[in-house]
C-alpha cells in the first residue's frame, strides 16, 4: 500500500499554531469627513506629545503612529498596544483632534499648532486589548461619542463606520498617513460580546476600504436611533474588541450613555458546569439580560424562552424546554443573570443539539434585534454514562529518510470495571510492512506490546506514559470530552469485503482505527464536522466512503455505519459498559464487553430487550459461573439461580432446578419432572437400600441453545438466546479473551 506519510501523520499527530493578529493598520480607499461634520471631529490621533511637535524637544511633528476617541470631555479609549506605557508621566502622550476651538481644521502643510492637541495625564489598561487616557484638560469644544455598552447584539450584517488617522494604502501597510479617514462601505461580519470582526485585508471578496498599518485604537462606529455610537476600538485588519467588557470594570458606568428608546436586550446564554447532560436530569443554564436605557416602558411583563434543536438531523424541529415569566423589578442601565434550570424530557433522543434564549411577548417596545441569542456552543444529550474510564489516543513516528516514514497510530481504553486494552497499528510510507496488534484484555495498570517494530510501553502513573520503541516518539493523550461524548467510544465489525474493522469515535468527533484487508492493515483517519452526523472519506481513502453516525433508540444504542463505494451498509456496534453477571442487561451489547470477556452471552426471553448476562463454555471450569449461578453442561452455559420467578427477568421462569428460563424456547426445560415411583417402591426394608431415581430434566436450563454456541454467536432464531455482538464470530476478530487466558493474538503484514 503505497500511500503519502502525510495522509497518517497529519490527523494524530497535532501541530498547534498559536496565531497572534497582526495589528491594526490605517484606512485604505476611506474619504475625509466633511469639512462642517462634526461628528467624526471626537477621532483623534494617538502618539507622543514630543512626536507631534509638542513639549520643549520635539523630536517630530506629524508622527502619530495610533487613534483614540473622545467618550467623555476628560476620557478617550485607545488600543493597550499603543499605550503600554502605563506608569509614564503625565504628558508623555498626546491626542491630536482635528477640529479647533475656532472651529477651523488642522492640516500637516499648517504645522502642528494647526490642530487641538490634549496631553495625557494617566492611562488606565482595561480587559483584552483596550485602554482609558484620562486628558489633562477636558476638551469641550467636541461632542464626545456615546459607548454602546449593551443592547448590540443581533447588528451583524449592519453598515458601521471605521474612523482612524493611519495609512492610506494602496496596499497593506504602505502610504502616507496626514489626515482623519472614514471607511463607511462594508457591513460588519460578525459581533459577540466582547469583539466584533469587519472585512479587511485577507478578506474574500476584497473589500472597497479596509483598516491599514497604524489605526489601532480608532472607533468602529455604528449610527442608532438617531446617533452615533462607539462600539469598538480597532486592534487587528479585521477585529476589534468591545467596551461591553468595561462594565465590569470600576467605576462600572464610567463609559456608558443610556438609550434613547427603552427595553430589555438578551445578551447571552452560557452554560453552568458541563454541557454533556443525561435525558431525564436538568441542565444548569446562565441567561444575562440587559436594560440600556433608563427604565423599562414595555406594559408586557414578557417571558423568558428557550428552545433546543438537532441541525444534525433530517426532521429538526425546534423543541421549548423552557417558559419563565420575566422580573418587573429593573434599575436603569443595569445587568441581570437569571439562573435557569432545564429539565430534559426523558424521551429526548440523544444527540448534539444547539440552543437559543428568546424574549417573548414584549409587545413593540423590546429590543428587536437583541430578541434571541444562541449558546455559544452545544448541549450533547445522552441516554447514560459512556462505557469506559478513558479514551486515549496517539501517534509514534520514525524518519528512515526524507521521504520515508514509519507510524504507529495508539489507541487505548480504560474500561470502567477495571479492565484495559491497547491497540497499535503500524504503516510504512515507502509501501512496506503493515500491522495490527492488540493486547485486549488486562487489568489496570503498566502493560505493553510487543509490534514487529518493538515494544511499546503504556503507564499512566508515569508522567510521560508513554515509551517508544527505538527510533520512534510521539505522544498519548486522553480525549474523553467535547461534543460527540454520547457516541465516543470502540465500535467493531465486519467490513464490505468481510474485513475485521475497529474504530474509535473520540469526544471530539475524530475517528481512527484500522481494516484487516488481506495481508494488509488499512489505517483510518476521519472527522465528524462540528454537527455533523455524517463524515466523508479522504481522497486517500480507499478503504469505504463514508460514515453515519446515529443513535438506535430501539436499543437504546450507538451505531456507526460503514459505507461502500457501491452504497453498501455495514454497522458496527459500540462496545458498552459492562454489567455484573446474572444482573439486568441494558441491552445485548453490554453482555460482550463484561470483564473484557467476549464470550458472555446475552440470555434474552422471547420479545424481551433486557436479559441476563451468562457465561458460556463453563461445563471445564465449573467455578466460572461463581454463586450467583449454575453450570448447566447442556447447552454448556451458566444460568442464574433464582427462588422464585419474581426474581428472574420479564418472560423467564425460575424452574424447579432453581434456575431462570425462556420457557417458550426450551419447555422441556420447565416441564416438571414425574412423580416417580411410590414412597416404599425401590426400598428393601431390610438392607435399607436406596434406589437411584433417575431425573427427568437435565441440569440445562439456559435460553441460549446448543446451535447459537455451535455457530459461534450467530443470531437466534425468534425466541432463542443471542450474542451480544449480534455478529458472527468469523467476522470478530476479538472473539477470544486476551490477557484473561494469558494470551495475545498479533496480525503481522
Amino acid at each position: 500500500m503505497n500511500v503519502s506519510w502525510r495522509q497518517f501523520l497529519a490527523p494524530l499527530v497535532a501541530v498547534v499554531a498559536l496565531t497572534v493578529p497582526a495589528r491594526a493598520v490605517a484606512i485604505v480607499g476611506g474619504q475625509p469627513p466633511a469639512v462642517d461634520d462634526r461628528r467624526f471631529d471626537a477621532v483623534g490621533a494617538w502618539s507622543r506629545a514630543s512626536w507631534l511637535g509638542l513639549g520643549e524637544n520635539p523630536q517630530h511633528q506629524h508622527n502619530w503612529f495610533g487613534a483614540a476617541t473622545l467618550v467623555r470631555a476628560n476620557l478617550v479609549v485607545t488600543a493597550q498596544h499603543i499605550a503600554e506605557a502605563i506608569d509614564s508621566a503625565p504628558g508623555t502622550y498626546a491626542v491630536r483632534f482635528r477640529r479647533r476651538i475656532d472651529g477651523g481644521l488642522g492640516s500637516a502643510e499648517d504645522g502642528p499648532f494647526s490642530y487641538h492637541h490634549a496631553l495625557v495625564s494617566r492611562i488606565v489598561h482595561g480587559p483584552g486589548d483596550l485602554a482609558l487616557a484620562y486628558l489633562s484638560e477636558p476638551v469641550t469644544h467636541i461632542t464626545p461619542i456615546s459607548v454602546m455598552q449593551m443592547g448590540f447584539l443581533g447588528l451583524d450584517g449592519s453598515p458601521y463606520v471605521s474612523a482612524g488617522w493611519g495609512r492610506e494604502g494602496p496596499a497593506q501597510g504602505e502610504g502616507p498617513r496626514h489626515q482623519l479617514l472614514l471607511c463607511a462601505q462594508n457591513n460588519l461580519s460578525r459581533i459577540e460580546l466582547g469583539r466584533l470582526s469587519y472585512p479587511g485585508f485577507g478578506t474574500n471578496p476584497v473589500p472597497p476600504c479596509a483598516v491599514n498599518l497604524w489605526d489601532s485604537g480608532g472607533a468602529v462606529l455604528v449610527e442608532e436611533q438617531g446617533r452615533l455610537w462607539l462600539l469598538a476600538a480597532h486592534q487587528t485588519y479585521t477585529s476589534a474588541p468591545t467596551l461591553w467588557p468595561w462594565l465590569d470594570q470600576a467605576p462600572p458606568q464610567m463609559l456608558h450613555t443610556a438609550f434613547p428608546q427603552l427595553d430589555l436586550a438578551v445578551e447571552q446564554l452560557v452554560v453552568v458546569g458541563s454541557n454533556d447532560v443525561l435525558r431525564g436530569e436538568a441542565l444548569e443554564l446562565s441567561v444575562l439580560m440587559s436594560n440600556p436605557g433608563s427604565r423599562r416602558l414595555t406594559p408586557e411583563q414578557g417571558e423568558l424562552v428557550i428552545e433546543v434543536h438537532n441541525p444534525g438531523v433530517q426532521e429538526d424541529r425546534p423543541r421549548q424546554l423552557y417558559r419563565q415569566s420575566i422580573s418587573r423589578n429593573w434599575q436603569s442601565r443595569q445587568r441581570r443573570n437569571e439562573s435557569v434550570e432545564v429539565a430534559i424530557p426523558a424521551t429526548m433522543p440523544v444527540g448534539i443539539y444547539r440552543a437559543d434564549v428568546q424574549l417573548s411577548q414584549m409587545a413593540e417596545s423590546d429590543i428587536v434585534r437583541n430578541n434571541r441569542v444562541a449558546l455559544d456552543g452545544v448541549v450533547s444529550i445522552r441516554s447514560r454514562r459512556n462505557p469506559f474510564e478513558r479514551l486515549s489516543m496517539g501517534a509514534l513516528v520514525r524518519r528512515l529518510d526524507e521521504d520515508h516514514l514509519q507510524l504507529i497510530n495508539l489507541i487505548y481504553l480504560e474500561r470502567r470495571h477495571g479492565r484495559q486494552a491497547l491497540w497499535t497499528f503500524g504503516s510504512d510510507s515507502g509501501g512496506g510492512e503493515s500491522f495490527n496488534v492488540v493486547n485486549y484484555d488486562g487489568p489496570i495498570g503498566a502493560t505493553s506490546v510487543d509490534t514487529p517494530w518493538g515494544v511499546i510501553t503504556l503507564d499512566w502513573t508515569q508522567d510521560e506514559p508513554l515509551g517508544a520503541p527505538e527510533g520512534f516518539s510521539g505522544a498519548i493523550h486522553s480525549i474523553d470530552h467535547g461534543d460527540y461524548a454520547p457516541f465516543s467510544g470502540i465500535y467493531e465489525g465486519t467490513g464490505p469485503q468481510s474485513e475485521k474493522v475497529m474504530l474509535m469515535i473520540s469526544a471530539t468527533g475524530h475517528v481512527s482505527g484500522f481494516l484487516v484487508r488481506g495481508d494488509a492493515t488499512i489505517g483510518v483517519n476521519m472527522q465528524f464536522r462540528d454537527l455533523a452526523y455524517r463524515a466523508e472519506a479522504a481522497e486517500s481513502q480507499t478503504a469505504f466512503r463514508a460514515l453515519e453516525l446515529s443513535w438506535n433508540e430501539e436499543l437504546d444504542a450507538a451505531s456507526l455505519v460503514m459505507i461502500d463505494a457501491e452504497g453498501g451498509r455495514f454497522e458496527m456496534q459500540r462496545e458498552e459498559e459492562p454489567v455484573a453477571p446474572y444482573e439486568t442487561c441494558r441491552n445485548g451489547l453490554q453482555c460482550q464487553s463484561y470483564a473484557g470477556d467476549r464470550q458472555m452471552q446475552c440470555y434474552r426471553a422471547t420479545d424481551q430487550v433486557l436479559g441476563v448476562c451468562s457465561a458460556s463454555s463453563c461445563a471445564d471450569e465449573p467455578a466460572r459461573c461463581g454463586e450467583l449461578a449454575r453450570c448447566l453442561v447442556d447447552p454448556d452455559v451458566c444460568a442464574p439461580i433464582c427462588a422464585a420467578t419474581e426474581e428472574c427477568p420479564t418472560g423467564m421462569v425460575c424452574t424447579h432446578e432453581r434456575v431462570c428460563v425462556d420457557c417458550t424456547t426450551h419447555p422441556t426445560l420447565c416441564a416438571q419432572p414425574d412423580a416417580g415411583p411410590s414412597a416404599d417402591a425401590g426400598i428393601n426394608s431390610d438392607v435399607m437400600i436406596t434406589d437411584t431415581v433417575p431425573r427427568a430434566v437435565d441440569a440445562g436450563s439456559v435460553a441460549v441453545d446448543a446451535s447459537v454456541i455451535d455457530s459461534g454467536g450467530k443470531q437466534p432464531s425468534p425466541g432463542g438466546g443471542c450474542s451480544c455482538s449480534g455478529l458472527e464470530w468469523s467476522g470478530l476478530w476479538w472473539a477470544v479473551p486476551i490477557l484473561v487466558f494469558g494470551r495475545r493474538r498479533r496480525y503481522a503484514h
